[in-house]
């Protein structure tokens, strides 16, 4: 019974569409991946800081592509609509 309930909160804990999902978004750079364990974990929270006001652009960017590849990784997965269910966290400095 205990392994049971064991199970019915880790199927809780696992964000939506991740559950057959590696856990981590790789960049396809060796020497990023490698440091960050395989690339970015999937379900977590991340920031992305502009090291100053002339580099916001480019850090909006950068966080627009990676939106935009992972977007196009579960339409192409699961098919159109699949991303729906998913949520994006949009902050402004």
């Amino acid at each position: 019974m205990l392994e049971e309930l064991r199970k019915k909160l880790r199927a809780l804990e696992k964000p939506a569409l991740l559950e057959d999902a590696a856990g981590a978004l790789p960049f396809g750079i060796a020497a990023i991946d490698s440091v960050l364990g395989g690339g970015l974990a999937r379900g977590a929270l991340h920031e992305i800081a502009a090291a100053s006001e002339a580099h916001l652009t480019t850090a909006a960017g950068f966080t627009l592509a990676l939106a935009a590849r992972e977007h196009a990784r579960l339409l192409d997965r699961r098919g159109h609509g699949a991303c729906r269910k998913r949520r994006t966290l949009w902050r402004r400095p």
